[in-house]
């Protein structure tokens, strides 16, 4: 799952809790590096773009470990765009998701999960959704639905300037603990793992 704080740039880092899974320390829990028994990859939709276009990401991480380990069912990763000189490209969020969730207990184990991204932000999709989401008055369910505030059609967008040559990897990740008890002294694995670099062109539309 991507932690996602509205309308920012970047990612925040989420360490969501559930009361049956999760604690920053109690006692001393096992733990496992994720580095160590972990693999990331992603792919896109298509590498040749243009200004405006819908982009999908797919994020696949590969626990490769004989033993039971836990790890959040929902996927956390950070993203990284880079233009063709290495400097970071920012990029704007459109829809808040909660926390890490629940852990599960992984063997060898293949964790998928998608985004979609567009290409730009300063698009009218991409403007029609900001101005309703942010007239909401999100304590009123009337008020959301006469704005029409609909699921954003991406959950991000990345803002380039115009054509050029880019660069998008993901970082997966987990610092957080799950709760010891009685049943299992299974680790919980621990850190970051990078994924492959992938390439893509923009073009003016």
């Amino acid at each position: 799952m991507m932690c996602f704080i509205f309308i920012v740039f970047g990612f925040s880092d989420c360490f969501g809790q559930n009361d049956n899974s999760v604690a920053r320390s109690v006692g001393r829990p096992q733990t496992m590096a994720l580095a160590k028994i972990g693999k990331a990859k992603i792919q896109i939709s298509n590498n040749d773009l243009r200004i405006g276009d819908l982009v999908k990401l797919d994020v696949g991480v590969l626990l490769d470990f004989d033993k039971p380990v836990y790890f959040p069912e929902d996927l956390q990763y950070r993203l990284v765009i880079t233009d063709e000189k290495g400097a970071s490209v920012p990029f704007e969020t459109t829809f808040p998701v909660d926390g890490i969730g629940q852990f599960g207990l992984f063997t060898k184990t293949y964790l998928v999960d998608k985004a979609y991204f567009v290409v730009g932000c300063k698009g009218r999709a991409s403007v029609a959704t900001k101005a309703a989401w942010s007239a909401v008055d999100w304590e009123d369910a009337r008020s959301a639905f006469e704005h029409g505030a609909f699921f954003p059609e991406s959950d991000f967008c990345v803002n380039v300037a115009g054509e050029g040559k880019f660069s998008i990897h993901v970082e997966v990740y987990n610092d957080s603990l799950r709760r010891p008890d009685a049943g299992s002294d299974a680790p919980t694995a621990i850190g970051t793992i990078s994924s492959n670099v992938l390439d893509f062109n923009v073009k003016a539309r």
